[in-house]
Order: structure tokens, then C-alpha cells, then sequence
């Protein structure tokens, strides 16, 4: 579980990392924030709903970590 676990966040962080990238354009510059929820089938559930409840509650607690503090 632990390698499974070191390769998601592994991947999370590839994916935050391409995707809050700056974009430009003839407007300006653009940034996004993203927050990104995991679940593992079927160590942490076996629905579709269990699944996404987990993954919702990561996403939310991923939200709060990277809130920048002004």
C-alpha cells in the first residue's frame, strides 16, 4: 500500500504542477488552483459511492492545504 500510495502523490503533484502552470494569451497571463482527491480499489471501498466520498474528502483537504495565506 505504501508504494501505491508514494505513486499517487507522486502523480498528483506531476498533474498540480502542469496544470497551475501560467497560461498567456493576447488578454494577459492566467492561473488556475487545482485540489485533487484520491480513493484505491478496493482497499478503501468497494462502491462507487465509497469511493468518491473519499476521494471527495482528499480533494476538499487538499483544497485547505494550498490555500495561499495572504
Amino acid at each position: 500500500m505504501i508504494y501505491r500510495t508514494l505513486t499517487v502523490e507522486t502523480l498528483k503533484a506531476r498533474l498540480a504542477k502542469k496544470l497551475t502552470q501560467p497560461i498567456t494569451t493576447t488578454q494577459g497571463a492566467f492561473s488556475v488552483g487545482v485540489s485533487i482527491g484520491h480513493a484505491s480499489y478496493p482497499e478503501e471501498g468497494k462502491t462507487l459511492e465509497e469511493l468518491i466520498y473519499i476521494a471527495d474528502e482528499r480533494m476538499f483537504e487538499d483544497k485547505k492545504q494550498n490555500i495561499p495565506s495572504n
